[in-house]
């Protein structure tokens, strides 16, 4: 199974799970396992998973009331949070994989 598809499911089923959860808003939590899950991969794995978080975020938004250019637009920064940070870590922080 590719990378990007693996991570396109997994961060597609923490979403709705963590949509699922909440109350609140039919897009929006405040507990968002999929963004840790997406940092944790690309750090180990590489930000070219990124294809897959954005792939997972647009198909989970996409099935809440969503409109289709709000989806693509959440699913876009809540890919960018996860590869910025993770770029962030390695490249500005020097980030251990180990640790």
């Amino acid at each position: 199974m590719r990378p990007a598809f693996l991570m396109a499911v997994v961060y597609f089923s923490l979403t709705r799970l963590a949509l699922t959860a909440i109350d609140l808003h039919p897009n929006a939590g405040s507990l968002w396992p999929a963004s840790g899950v997406a940092f944790a991969a690309l750090i180990l794995y590489g930000t070219h998973l990124w294809k897959g978080i954005l792939a997972g975020a647009f198909l989970a938004m996409i099935l809440t009331d969503a409109t289709m250019p709000a989806a693509a637009l959440m699913a876009v920064g809540n890919t960018l949070e996860p590869v910025v940070g993770a770029w962030l870590a390695l490249r500005v922080l020097d980030f251990h994989k180990a640790l």
